[in-house]
């Protein structure tokens, strides 16, 4: 696992881990990379860490905050049966929460971004996060936030 250097620091380096020196990315010391896993029994869901049992990486969504940051606002790891889903309210809309993923900015920052919105599969309920407005073919529930390149 890489080791971060000059937390706190705009120009902070995320070593890679590869013994070279060389860094892999430059990142803000307070972003993660938020990732959208598919399971082979129909499930998606975003998470800044491998959710295990199963779950395999598709892509990085964009990056968000792991501490709060003026402009954005929190997104939480919610479940409904199977069914992971990424939610703004900490109540996650009656389900039970798994708790906090990270922060989003509420409008676009002045710093390279894309938003990312929930969708829903018509067939089966599931619901998955996507940078595309029109979910990939599948309904959109709307928009989550906005997240840095």
């Amino acid at each position: 696992m890489g080791e971060a250097r000059g937390v706190g620091q705009p120009s902070a380096v995320i070593d890679d881990g590869s013994g070279t020196g060389a860094p892999d990315r430059l990142l803000l010391a307070d972003t993660a990379p938020l990732t959208r896993y598919w399971w082979l029994r129909n499930d998606h869901m975003s998470s800044v860490f491998h959710p295990g049992g199963g779950y395999g990486a598709e892509f990085v969504l964009g990056q968000i905050h792991t501490t709060w940051e003026a402009g954005t606002h929190p997104l939480f790891q919610c479940t409904k049966g199977k069914d992971r889903f990424t939610s703004p309210q900490f109540d996650c809309e009656g389900w039970p929460s798994l708790g906090l993923i990270g922060y989003a900015y509420s409008a676009p920052p002045t710093a390279p971004n894309r938003a990312f919105y929930r969708c829903l599969v018509r067939s089966n309920g599931e619901h998955f996060d996507s940078n595309d407005p029109n979910c990939e073919g599948q309904r959109p529930e709307g928009l989550l936030g906005y997240l840095l390149l």
